[in-house]
């Protein structure tokens, strides 16, 4: 839409902008919980079954977490569960959506252009710019008539995935400092994230990164409410000693 109409509006016979976006987003392959069918996922991640047993060991109590957070239950591919999609699969999100009245009561005009934000977090091979591209083309081609859509896509900020081994050196003496330090075992997790610059370590420097923090998830890192245990500030120091003193063993 070009202009705002009021309902009265004989133009308000045209899709209105706010529902010409919901159906550019909703159109999905199969009806499924699929997202959009634009990943091809299966080409960028084969080794479905062993990352599954993997996380089949952990102690993971989904409805305990879904509480935790506060959702009444997950959502995604029906053939993985939480875990799975949460680290191991690539994901498309919506970060924003906008458009028309936002103020306080009703408005009965219809607004001329609707906004969204979208994220996708790749995983193992998977470039920016492919992704991005394919992202393009299916909003192109699902765009209904009587919608004029632009996307504007921030290169700037594509990162490519980046995933350690397992069988890391740095990766299994940083397992064995927290079992030592925490006195139970070390699982490995999954985790999503934006930090490019790992990248570039890998590339130019020939290294990979390991990450030894010590927030836990029901801290709520960069939340409003986030919070730090004190016991950390005692651990964390004592963990970074005990894995400075291994890696200089050769463990």
């Amino acid at each position: 839409m070009a202009e705002g109409f009021a309902p009265g509006d004989d133009l308000v016979f045209q899709l209105e902008s706010g529902f010409g976006l919901l159906r550019v987003l909703a159109v999905d392959g199969e009806g499924a919980n699929r997202v959009w069918h634009l990943l091809v996922y299966d080409e960028f991640f084969p080794d479905v079954e062993t990352a599954e047993a993997a996380l089949a060991r952990l102690s993971f109590d989904e409805a305990a977490y879904l509480k935790a957070v506060g959702a009444p239950a997950a959502f995604g591919e029906p053939e993985f569960g939480t875990l799975a999609r949460q680290w191991h699969r690539p994901t498309i999100e919506v970060n924003g959506l906008y458009g028309g009245y936002q103020g306080p009561g009703s408005k009965t005009v219809l607004p001329s252009e609707a906004h969204v934000k979208i994220t996708c977090r790749l995983v193992s091979r998977q470039k920016p710019s492919e992704v991005a591209a394919r992202v393009r083309g299916h909003l192109e081609r699902h765009c209904p008539a009587g919608v004029t859509l632009t996307i504007n896509i921030d290169e700037g900020h594509g990162a490519e995935p980046y995933r350690v081994p397992a069988d890391n050196r740095y990766i299994r003496a940083a397992s064995e400092t927290l079992t030592e330090v925490f006195g139970t075992p070390a699982d490995l997790v999954g985790m999503g994230g934006s930090v490019p610059i790992v990248t570039t370590f890998r590339d130019t420097l020939e290294v990979d990164t390991v990450f030894f923090s010590f927030s836990v998830a029901d801290e709520d890192i960069h939340a409003p409410n986030e919070f730090y245990r004190p016991e950390r500030f005692r651990l964390g120091p004592r963990a970074w000693v005990k894995l400075w003193e291994r890696i200089a063993a050769g463990s």
